[in-house]
């Protein structure tokens, strides 16, 4: 539990005392199969008392932390890349894997809906209003996770439909936890996964560390320059797929596409957008791999 709390820190998501003492309430209640949790079961977190004694026991100490956006002027900056790219390389030459590309994993996740965005068409000199079909003005999103390692490998994108219930062709929709999707798949000892700054939950920290997974974060508002996923792979995905769908209803004018069809159109666009060479491309860019730390430059910013 220390060892979770002093990372979330350094991960520059600290938790409050109130989720601490809840944290421990959670643990103690698992533990308390032949005795009764100690704690306050109405508020459902550990007592003050608790508190003190531990952390006086493991030199824990409660802190007002800096904001990083006020203390600098963005969090898009030289000293946050720096910062990110120090990280990176201990965490590569800790883990002795700074010539494995096929360890060095990076996830992301985009929305995705059957709203397309229209190409210019032709039509008459003067026409006041141009118009063309839509299946809605407002599309539901659908979020695809995906994950990508710098050999220019993707392991199975994991689609997350809205709500939980059966399709069209009454088939029980499996949302499957994407950690435990990755590590069965890669099959591969001592990966780094590569996330968006987000708050990274108990229960992934635990996965991640019995499964020998190590994450690293992006900092927040960094992701367009130094996401491979984001920079130039789902860009192109997103342009492709939507060519798809305008076909589709070109061909099929009075028919929105059910979930069937969802992948059917989705399948060569992905296939198209996430080729090896983009794929390695853009961990270059990014300096991830091969490791440079000046990839971004300060024009960039």
């Amino acid at each position: 539990m220390v060892k979770y709390i002093i990372s979330m820190q350094e991960l520059d998501f600290g938790l409050t005392l109130i989720q601490i003492r809840k944290l421990a309430y959670k643990l103690a209640d698992r533990a308390a199969s032949e005795k009764n949790n100690p704690f306050d079961m109405e508020e459902e977190a550990a007592r003050e008392w608790w508190w003190k004694d531990f952390k006086n026991r493991y030199g824990l100490c409660l802190r007002v932390p800096e904001n990083i956006v006020s203390y600098l002027s963005s969090m898009v900056n030289r000293t946050i890349l720096n910062d990110f790219y120090d990280k990176l390389k201990h965490l590569l030459v800790k883990l002795g894997i700074e010539n494995r590309p096929d360890l060095i994993w990076n996830c992301d996740e985009t929305g995705l809906s059957y709203l397309v965005k229209h190409s210019k068409i032709v039509t008459a000199i003067g026409k006041k209003y141009v118009y063309k079909k839509s299946y809605a003005d407002r599309g539901e999103n659908h979020t695809m996770l995906v994950c990508i390692n710098a050999s220019g490998h993707w392991i199975p994108p994991i689609v997350i439909f809205k709500g939980i219930r059966l399709d069209e062709q009454r088939n029980i929709l499996r949302v499957v936890q994407p950690l435990h999707c990755f590590h069965s798949t890669s099959k591969a000892s001592y990966p780094l996964y590569e996330l968006p700054s987000f708050h990274v939950p108990e229960g992934v920290i635990y996965l991640a560390k019995a499964s020998e997974v190590f994450i690293l974060t992006f900092p927040s508002h960094t992701t367009r320059m130094l996401q491979p996923l984001d920079v130039d792979v789902y860009r192109p995905f997103k342009q492709a797929r939507g060519k798809s769908l305008s076909n589709h209803m070109m061909h099929s004018p009075g028919q929105k596409p059910n979930r069937s069809d969802f992948h059917r159109l989705m399948k060569p666009a992905f296939y198209s957008a996430f080729s090896p060479e983009t794929i390695i491309s853009n961990f270059r860019k990014m300096g991830i791999y091969p490791f440079n730390h000046s990839a971004v430059t300060v024009d960039a910013i």
